[in-house]
């Protein structure tokens, strides 16, 4: 499930950014089966464990380097 704060709405249809273990961008086409309010399942271009950004720009691009969040639980409680 991801959030649909990480879609882009593009001509080519739905991306996000995806982001390596380089902090680069990688814009994937991506499917969603179903939509659960602010969750949207995919079906193709991510996995669970895929990292993405989160409310990309509109001017999102592939190859741009990113800053990694910190998304432990701990990070994520606070």
């Amino acid at each position: 499930m991801f959030h649909l704060n990480t879609l882009l709405f593009r001509s080519e249809g739905l991306q996000v950014g995806g982001v390596g273990s380089d902090g680069k961008v990688d814009l994937r086409s991506v499917s969603a089966r179903r939509e659960f309010g602010q969750t949207v399942e995919m079906v193709v271009g991510v996995a669970p464990a895929d990292r993405v950004v989160i409310n990309p720009d509109s001017s999102l691009m592939s190859g741009i380097t990113v800053r990694l969040a910190d998304v432990s639980p701990t990070a994520e409680s606070t």
